[in-house]
């Protein structure tokens, strides 16, 4: 088993399969950002929730304000819209409470992607500068027992460790976003709470489908 014409195609699906592991978590984190995006208010909102309580204040314009601490400061905006109807401010606290959310939980995914990304950096530098291309050899042949290569079976049972360390990366993402909904975030539309738990498993599995899929193409490499 190697890099041959005869195995070319299991030898690409390999080399994707380690792509997918690296890049991965990146990509997901793009879809987690709009997921949150499209859930929860954004800027965008802010500035129709604005326009409605100039409506509701009866006003056509409202000036003296510094429009960038009104989008990120509740107090100084709910002085602004003291006399505004209730129902209009308690839209506006939600606003400010899902704008932190959103902050909140993007930070937290984002440095479980960028956590994964370290583990495998490592797992790649360390292969390299212990076995050499044997690190090549491994991602053109999986898990193949047979090699003579000098490094290969520490660079396997490496891999296997960071695939581990990576399925807990997986379970401990779930259980910080469970965590941060249920005991963190405050004073968010609850409809809208059940909403977000109940799409957040769909983008969660199929961040663990491409997961499970790039392992698949490796696995497929070291037994054709």
């Amino acid at each position: 088993m190697g890099f041959s014409n005869q195995t070319i195609v299991t030898d690409l699906l390999s080399a994707i399969g380690f792509i997918i592991l690296i890049l991965g978590p990146f990509l997901y984190l793009i879809g987690y950002n709009k997921f949150f995006s499209r859930n929860l208010f954004n800027s965008e909102d802010g500035k129709k929730i604005f326009e409605k309580l100039k409506y509701d204040l009866k006003v056509d314009k409202i000036e003296n304000i510094n429009k960038n601490r009104f989008y990120r400061d509740l107090d100084y905006a709910l002085t602004i819209f003291k006399n505004s109807m209730e129902y209009n401010k308690r839209d506006l606290i939600f606003y400010f409470n899902e704008r932190k959310a959103s902050k909140m939980l993007k930070s937290t995914l984002s440095k479980m992607a960028w956590l994964s990304f370290l583990v495998w950096a490592i797992f790649f530098t360390v292969s390299f500068s212990s076995s050499g291309l044997d690190i090549i050899f491994f991602i053109f042949n999986g898990l193949e027992r047979n090699s003579s290569a000098n490094g290969y079976s520490s660079i396997v049972f490496l891999f296997i460790i960071i695939v581990i360390f990576n399925s807990i990366i997986f379970t401990a993402k779930l259980y910080f976003f469970q965590k941060k909904i249920n005991l963190e975030i405050k004073k968010i539309n609850p409809n809208k709470i059940e909403k977000l738990k109940s799409n957040f498993v769909y983008v969660y599995a199929g961040e663990i489908g491409l997961y499970i899929m790039a392992l698949t193409f490796i696995f497929i490499n070291s037994f054709f």
